[in-house]
This record gives structure tokens, C-alpha cells and sequence, in this order.
């Protein structure tokens, strides 16, 4: 009954595409693209990178300086304190001028290991933008 008077027809839609125009040029600027951004992110991290030793560097120099302040300030309290103290001791200083040197000294001392640790605190962050902080 399929071929009920002796002749059939049969539908048959084949597609084949033969050229897609554009489509390889498409992706090969659009990997160009992503190769340029890929490029400039990088040269982009590479300068924060530069950026953050540069001012870790001037971060550590300034520390150094104040150290040496510091140093230097706590060398010349001491010296005062000491005059102070001779000078209480024979009776040409009051007990108020001595009192003040010695917390003059107490000043200075505090400022010199504030500025010690703030030096280390600098070192640590300069070794870390270097790169060259190692953990045991």
C-alpha cells in the first residue's frame, strides 16, 4: 500500500555551507585583542609592581633617617640628664629642671624604639615588594 500507484516522492533538504564569511578573520582579531589586553595588564601590574618597591625604598630611607634623629636625640638627653644630675647633686639645679631632664631622656628613649620599629616594620615591607620575604 506504500506504493499504491506505482510512484512516490521523497522531500530531501540538505544544507552545506561551503564559506563562512569573515568568521576566521573574526577570531583571529578577536584573540589579537585579547593578546593586547593580556599585554597591557600585565605591563599595567608591572609598573604597580615598580611603583610599590619605589615607594617602599623611599619608605625605608626615611626610616633610616629617623633613626639616626632619634639616635642622636636620645645621645644628647642622656648627656643632659647627666648635667642635670651633677648639678642637682651640688645644689645648682632645682629638683623641677632635674625631674624634666629625666623625662626629657624618657621622651627621647621612647622616640628611638618607636623609630627602631618603625625601621623594621619598613624593611619587612620593602624585602616584601622586592620579593624577598621568606617564610620558614
Amino acid at each position: 500500500t506504500f506504493f499504491k500507484d506505482g510512484s512516490f516522492s521523497v522531500l530531501l533538504n540538505v544544507s552545506l555551507p561551503l564559506y563562512h564569511f569573515g568568521e576566521r578573520s573574526n577570531k583571529v582579531r578577536a584573540a589579537k585583542a585579547k593578546l593586547e589586553q593580556t599585554r597591557l595588564e600585565k605591563e599595567n601590574l608591572n609598573e604597580q609592581m615598580l611603583l610599590e618597591l619605589t615607594q617602599a625604598a623611599y619608605n625605608l630611607d626615611e626610616a633610616k633617617m629617623e633613626c639616626q634623629i632619634a639616635d642622636r636625640s636620645l645621645e644628647q638627653a642622656e648627656e643632659n640628664r647627666k648635667v642635670s644630675h651633677s648639678q642637682y647633686t651640688v645644689g645648682l639645679e632645682s629638683l623641677s629642671d632635674h625631674l624634666e631632664a629625666q623625662a626629657l631622656w624618657q621622651q627621647a628613649y621612647e622616640t628611638q624604639v618607636n623609630a627602631h620599629y618603625q625601621l623594621y616594620l619598613s624593611y619587612v615591607k620593602y624585602k616584601k615588594a622586592a620579593g624577598t620575604l621568606y617564610q620558614h
